[in-house]
């Protein structure tokens, strides 16, 4: 017991606490039922079983959790450590609403605790026997100095106002604190303020920060701008996803005046924030005054050729920038003309990502003649989002492009959306990748708590899939899995699709932009033939993969279908209240299952023995 704070404090461990009290009728009930516990007895210096009621040898604690000496400890042992996702309370359930996937009352992270802020609040805290103030804040101040003082890396969520009051205090012992994430926060302009002129007394060279309200980020980026001398940071990633506040045009001005007065900053991420072509116009005009920019994130904005012209005219005159990540806008073969133009006079740039732009044989053009001229570009990224008329001539016209010259690629697999973009990065980013997913595959496994994974757009390849599939073999808690837009082919979905024969909690699956071929579909309805809760496989595959498939895929495309059907009206009736199999031959036009029908051994050879002839259910 005295080292109990090494086990609540340990970056290896996890703290799940509860913090309702025993109900009064559950507490009665098991008196009444005799319940014993095990106990020090010290007078006899035995361990013995004592009555729940023996009021000799055990005093009944009524106070709630956070009133107690010690279990303040607890929690203050349990916030130092690197991530506060390792403090997690369980028994406060999440509302969800459509303004809000989250409520702000559920905002439970908990951020260390300066020593004197521990000390001055112990005078309210409660002790069942006796005062132990002394020695929980002695104990408290100990473990925190030892771990904070040493901390290179922090990462807090769930950041209710006052846990942003409480890390601003406790940032000034971060003596050697050199990245900060910070996701989901609440904060006003006197917070955020005092929060980032905390952070600037630290040696702190990255931040990444994302929210779902969008006033606490705007008061953020304010904030930083203010403080744009005095934070002398290198990398700043505010790159967001759906579902989260986004920076848009009037997000875009502060970042801007902190573009035009940093001296540090090196790596700017503003991935998917809704900056649309006026913020961008507000960024390039920042960037012709900034001279230290060397990589900027601008995917998934809104941008077309009005913001890529603004773009275009920084191009040609930056002296730092090296990589440019454009994917996912609207450029088209207009836009791509203009930054074609732009690169014929460019001399730093050697990464520029353009991918899933609707970029047409006319921009394929423009690019590989601006490549002639230009000798500083290493890797020009293309490929996906076609014109509609040409989907064909684009692909085919890309393809060419990358046979005749080096330096264009189809969008890498190997520089993740986590990367710096750098090519120290970009030849980590694949391990380091595989050890993520593997590491949150292994959290799944524990977890309790989330119900929904969204993997979309992340470079999954089939092994990290194949770590996840394990996993839902025996997590009991999501519900939904996005995983659309990734490197996933059939290997990996067989794996998943052998995860499906086991979990019965998982409803909803989107698989759709990957490399799923006859294999994979096959796998899939050989699993959705036996499982019962699936209700939605999307796959959305385009024209050209369907193409590919043989007859018995297509097939097997249908077949996913009807399952998913079957499975609504499951869950619509009540699981075995109604007889599905005869009503699924039928949908498939084929005999019931009372006679030779292809469903009498199980559709596709491995699941035989699952339906008798009868049709009934042997499962």
């Amino acid at each position: 017991m005295r080292n109990m704070h090494a086990m609540y404090a340990h970056e290896s461990t996890m703290t799940f606490r509860i913090e309702s009290l025993t109900p009064e009728q559950r507490w009665q009930k098991t008196i009444q039922d005799g319940l014993q516990i095990k106990i020090f007895h010290e007078k006899s210096g035995l361990i013995r079983p004592v009555a729940l009621e023996d009021s000799e040898n055990l005093t009944q604690n009524q106070n709630f959790y956070l009133d107690r000496g010690w279990c303040r400890a607890e929690m203050s042992w349990s916030s130092v450590r690197g991530d506060t996702a390792q403090n997690q309370r369980v028994d406060l359930e999440v509302t969800f609403t459509e303004e809000k996937q989250v409520i702000d009352e559920h905002l439970t992270g908990t951020t260390p605790v300066a020593p004197d802020a521990f000390a001055a609040d112990m005078h309210s805290a409660a002790f069942t026997h006796r005062s132990d103030a002394g020695a929980v804040i002695d104990l408290q101040k100990k473990v925190f100095l030892e771990k904070v003082t040493k901390r290179r890396k922090l990462k807090v969520e769930g950041i209710s106002l006052q846990q942003m009051q409480a890390l601003t205090q406790s940032l000034r012992y971060f003596e050697e604190l050199e990245s900060i994430t910070i996701n989901d926060f609440r904060c006003g302009d006197k917070e955020a303020r005092a929060f980032v002129e905390a952070l600037a007394t630290t040696p702190i060279k990255k931040i990444s920060g994302k929210t779902k309200d969008e006033s606490s980020l705007l008061c953020l980026v304010k904030a930083m701008a203010v403080a744009s001398k005095t934070l002398k940071i290198t990398h700043l990633d505010l790159a967001t996803e759906i579902y989260w506040a986004q920076l848009r045009a009037s997000g875009a001005e502060a970042i801007a005046v902190f573009l035009k007065s940093t001296t540090t900053l090196v790596n700017l991420d503003l991935r998917e924030n809704f900056l649309c072509n006026v913020g961008v116009k507000e960024l390039a005009k920042a960037l012709k005054e900034n001279r230290t920019l060397k990589r900027l994130n601008l995917a998934r904005n809104g941008i077309n050729v009005e913001g890529v012209q603004a773009i275009a005219v920084f191009l040609k005159s930056t002296t730092t920038l090296v990589n440019l990540d454009l994917r996912e806008n609207f450029l088209c073969n207009v836009g791509v003309k203009v930054l074609a133009e732009a690169l014929k006079e460019n001399r730093t740039l050697k990464r520029l990502n353009l991918a899933d732009n609707g970029i047409g044989v006319e921009g394929v053009q423009a690019l590989r003649r601006a490549l002639k001229t230009n000798k500083t570009l290493e890797h020009l990224e293309l490929g996906g989002g076609f014109e509609p008329t040409g989907d064909f001539d684009g692909a085919e016209a890309i393809a060419a492009a990358c046979r005749a010259n080096r330096r264009i690629r189809h969008p890498s697999a190997v520089l993740s959306e986590a990367s710096d973009g750098s090519e120290e990065q970009a030849l980590k980013s694949p391990f380091e990748a595989a050890v993520r997913i593997k590491g949150l595959a292994a959290e799944l496994r524990l977890n309790r708590i989330i119900t929904e994974l969204n993997l979309s757009k992340k470079n999954i390849c089939d092994e990290q899939l194949k770590a996840l599939a394990e996993a839902f073999r025996v997590n009991k808690t999501i519900k939904l899995v996005h995983l659309f837009f990734n490197q996933i082919g059939d290997e990996g979905v067989k794996a998943l699709a052998d995860a499906f024969l086991v979990n019965k909690t998982i409803e909803r699956v989107s698989l759709g932009g990957n490399q799923i071929g006859d294999e994979g579909v096959k796998a899939l309805a050989s699993a959705m033939e036996i499982n019962e809760t699936i209700t939605e496989v999307q796959l959305k595959m385009k024209e050209a993969q369907l193409a590919m498939l043989s007859d018995e895929g297509r097939q097997a495309l249908k077949d996913i279908q009807l399952f998913c059907d079957r499975n609504k009206a499951l869950q619509g009736f009540g699981k075995g209240k109604i007889n599905y199999q005869e009503d699924l031959a039928w949908m498939k036009g084929q005999p019931p299952f009372g006679s030779k029908g292809k469903f009498g051994k199980g559709k596709f050879g491995n699941q035989k023995g699952k339906t008798s002839g009868k049709g009934k259910d042997l499962r």
